[in-house]
């Protein structure tokens, strides 16, 4: 049931954002998503998969889930890293697994107006949501930074 809710909220955001950035042009739209510190929601999904590990050649599966929200034009911005995890047991040939999500990592910046260098900077937390199998069963806190200069004008787009 709480999936279920979950999916249909990340689908009605997904539908806000194209509504509304349907009229940007593509080559201003990716200079915005290869921006971190852009006035622009994403919803970007990373899998790494981590093959052959141990005595037996065991498989683990990472798959990222990471929103980024901004608010107040822009002026903060939220990411957040929701892992969901495959953890074998390494011990052995075959026998129990771990999966489900792991530890939570939220990170929030300030994005003052500049012109030039860009910066953002916050705290950055982590929830202990994975357990004793897929986390570290502590909270932890700490500031995080982000520093860019302006992209060179042009075809291609450099942070």
């Amino acid at each position: 049931m709480m999936m279920k809710r979950i999916s249909i909220a990340l689908l009605l955001m997904l539908f806000t954002v194209s509504l509304t950035n349907a009229q940007q042009s593509s080559e201003e739209l990716s200079k915005e998503a290869a921006n971190p510190l852009a006035d622009l929601m994403s919803f970007p999904f990373q899998n790494n998969l981590n093959m052959n590990y141990g005595e037996y050649n065991r498989n683990m599966n990472i798959l990222n889930i990471q929103p980024v929200l901004p608010f107040f034009k822009g002026r903060l911005i939220t990411r957040t890293i929701f892992p969901i995890v495959y953890i074998p047991d390494f011990n052995a040939e075959s026998g129990k697994s771990a999966s489900g999500l792991a530890d939570i990592v939220f990170t929030a910046f300030y994005v003052p107006k500049s012109k030039g260098l860009m910066m953002g900077f916050g705290p950055v937390i982590e929830f202990p949501s994975g357990g004793s199998k897929r986390g570290s069963q502590k909270w932890s806190a700490g500031p995080s930074i982000v520093l860019m200069a302006n992209p060179v004008s042009g075809p291609l787009v450099y942070w």
